[in-house]
């Protein structure tokens, strides 16, 4: 019976959506109240990696529309020498990606099927752990963001006429909207030194009327 019940709890927190699966975000003192909510989310983050993906969910708490004109990234390349990785270089790593993912994906898609059935006839007896199954989770969430940011960022490359856009319409550097109590998500990729793990962020966002604030996250 225990064991029956640790398998219902664990579908049931795989299967669970969260508004902020992530890492809250805090305006720096004396910044502005624009009366959102942020989170940041690893998807891709290895030290050994030179490029670390996040994903970014912005809630609007207020009643009326939340207009982000333009969103940036606060580093200092040439002291830290994290970037983000934007216009044709995006395109690129977002190509590049796409191949290495042809490589390996029926072998992802055949072991992340199977996780469910597989795992709860295991777990019932007694081989498998909830470690293990939240670990498969971390692996949906990775492959699913890896898939929107790769996606998007060669749809919006061949829709162009004249050349490549600087960032496609779902990466945070591209203006957006969000309606009053109400949330979306959007994804960055940066590019860092090989051995680093970003640990920190922060973010200036500026909204359509000029107003700018300042918040900060620790991953």
């Amino acid at each position: 019976m225990k064991k029956l019940i640790l398998l219902m709890t664990t579908l049931a927190a795989l299967s669970c959506a969260s508004t902020h699966p992530g890492k809250e975000a805090m305006p720096l003192e004396g910044q502005k109240d624009l009366q959102m909510k942020i989170s940041v989310l690893p998807v891709e983050q290895e030290a050994k990696s030179a490029f670390e993906m996040f994903e970014i969910t912005i809630e609007n708490l207020n009643e009326d529309w939340l207009r982000i004109d333009k969103t940036t990234l606060l580093t200092d390349p040439s002291v830290s020498k994290v970037s983000v990785v934007v216009g044709n270089d995006l395109k690129s790593w977002a190509e590049a990606t796409a191949y290495q993912n042809n490589i390996d994906h029926h072998n992802k898609d055949m072991a992340l099927a199977g996780t469910t059935a597989a795992g709860s006839l295991l777990m019932v007896a007694g081989g498998v752990s909830k470690s293990d199954n939240l670990a498969t989770a971390g692996a949906v969430t990775y492959l699913a963001g890896l898939t929107w940011a790769v996606t998007d960022t060669i749809s919006s490359a061949r829709t162009q006429s004249m050349g490549v856009r600087k960032v496609p319409s779902s990466h945070i550097y591209e203006p957006f909207a969000v309606p009053g109590k109400m949330f979306l998500r959007k994804w960055i990729l940066v590019n860092k030194p090989p051995g680093l793990v970003m640990n920190n962020m922060v973010l200036q966002f500026e909204t359509v009327s000029g107003e700018k604030t300042i918040y900060e996250i620790k991953l």
